[in-house]
């Protein structure tokens, strides 16, 4: 089972979730018990909420792009959040370049990390 850990500065990295490649199922770890938030789609590089709501994907050269419902209800717009590499390390892109926020250990595909940048590293964790 892939472990997503957000890097701590000077301490142990801290433990955010679980990715189960078995079936996919992306858990949240933070309070202590594992609590399903999503799944990851093998076949097509996507990402989904618990609701099976679509809100990523990522590309072969490891970029992540996070989908979001555009202003007109029939739109939807996307934007290139990060990126991932394959030992698992998870950048996300600032208006300085990149910055290292977390790591995923135990992957079996890089799809992994990119959920792990989308469900715990997205926009509203920055707010």
């Amino acid at each position: 089972m892939a472990k997503i850990y957000e890097a701590v500065s000077l301490r142990p990295d801290k433990l955010l979730g679980r990715i189960d490649a078995k079936d996919g199922r992306i858990y949240d770890s933070t309070s202590g018990q594992d609590v399903f938030v999503g799944e990851v789609d093998y076949e097509t590089n996507e990402v989904y909420d618990e609701d099976d709501y679509f809100i990523g994907w990522l590309e072969d050269n490891g970029e992540v792009y996070a989908s979001y419902e555009g202003e007109d209800e029939d739109e939807d717009e996307s934007e290139r959040i990060g990126r991932v590499d394959d030992k698992g390390n998870l950048y996300v892109f600032t208006d300085d370049g990149e910055s290292k926020v977390g790591s995923v250990t135990e992957m079996t595909n890089k799809l992994e990390a990119a959920a792990a940048l989308l469900m715990f590293f997205g926009e509203d964790e920055e707010e």
